[in-house]
């Protein structure tokens, strides 16, 4: 039975502004030392400072500039800013308008409604101890159990909470690379962790081609949807990069990749089927100790620094680089795992 925890209408708009954070443990406002504990994990290159620094230059300095009379630029600097940006990625809800299934170009495009509902952020998040509502149509921050109700929101149930028991939230099953980056929290043990491994790293590894053959290679792994695709925040190229799931779980998509990179010749026709050989093993058994190398200290060393007396923002980028490496060694102990067969044998042909 679903039960309502508490509707918000009317509530005065400073109200609401007053209890949104002054501060942040977000990466954003941590100082080169401090990211320095991240080198290594999938934050970094995502954290995306220099963009937003951009966008205030050359889009919101020219705005206050022509309207004085509507800004005090004392208070509308950089720093500020920055806030405001983070204020929005961490504690914005958005409802995506239901999109006509007929046009592509207008579900591509769909329009994402922003609402700011801060009495809605009173609930910590963890997606394994949710126990607030998912409710469809409702405006969500990725996957916040608040939706719309008569004149104002409402937060519900989905089971029964005992007496004294925190109530959770959550925004969706989120490695801890993106709890961090977004929310400035981490969940220790996260089972929503995950490693990349970009293409372009495994080409390092595995292939001795040639630039133009390796492009060609590229476009037709490209056609077969053989990986994903996400774009680097503070660069301007398309990177593929594979997933390695909390399991350890090698994707056959990884595989072929890598095999398409060490075969002699590749078309649309003749892309390599997954066999369990010495060869393939060896080989992405040289990439995730690639990977690996990224980081500068062992698992180890980080769960004996788990054991001492760290600051939040020290504690937190451990909890991010031992969940990778973690993944990593699963990765690695099932490759040495493997069964390798036999190899085939030639087939005597007469003439």
């Amino acid at each position: 039975m679903e039960r309502v925890l508490w509707y918000i209408a009317d509530c005065p708009p400073l109200t609401q502004i007053d209890v949104l954070p002054k501060q942040f443990d977000t990466p954003m406002f941590w100082t080169e030392e401090e990211l320095r504990e991240l080198k290594g994990t999938e934050v970094v290159s995502r954290i995306g400072k220099l963009k937003s620094e951009e966008q205030y230059n050359q889009i919101i300095l020219p705005l206050l500039a022509a309207n004085p009379q509507l800004f005090e630029i004392a208070k509308c600097g950089l720093d500020a800013f920055h806030r405001m940006g983070s204020l929005v990625l961490a504690y914005s809800f958005g409802k995506t308008d239901a999109p006509n299934e007929e046009n592509e170009d207008e579900e591509e495009s769909a329009k994402v409604d922003l609402a700011m509902v801060p009495l809605a952020d009173m609930l910590n998040a963890n997606p394994q101890l949710n126990n607030v509502l998912k409710h469809a149509g409702c405006f969500t921050n990725s996957k916040a159990r608040l939706f719309q109700a008569r004149a104002g929101w409402e937060m519900r149930t989905i089971r029964p909470i005992a007496k004294d028991e925190q109530i959770y939230n959550t925004y969706g099953n989120l490695p801890n690379a993106d709890l961090l980056r977004r929310y400035g929290y981490v969940i220790p043990g996260s089972r929503d962790d995950l490693v990349e491994i970009t293409a372009e790293m495994i080409i390092e590894v595995v292939s001795v081609l040639g630039q133009d053959e390796v492009s060609q290679r590229v476009d037709v792994l490209d056609e077969e949807d053989l990986f994903e695709e996400y774009k680097q925040v503070e660069g301007d190229i398309d990177d593929r990069a594979y997933e390695i799931p909390f399991s350890g779980k090698i994707s056959d998509e990884l595989l072929v990749f890598c095999l398409s990179m060490m075969v002699n010749t590749l078309d649309g026709t003749s892309i390599p089927k997954v066999k369990r050989t010495a060869e393939l093993r060896d080989a992405v058994l040289n990439v995730l100790a690639k990977r690996m190398t990224e980081y500068d200290t062992t698992i180890e060393q980080d769960e004996k620094l788990l054991e001492s007396n760290l600051g939040l923002r020290h504690r937190m980028a451990v909890e991010v680089r031992v969940g990778e490496k973690r993944i990593l060694k699963k990765a690695r102990e099932r490759l040495d795992a493997w069964v390798i067969g036999p190899p085939a044998k030639r087939v005597k042909t007469t003439r």
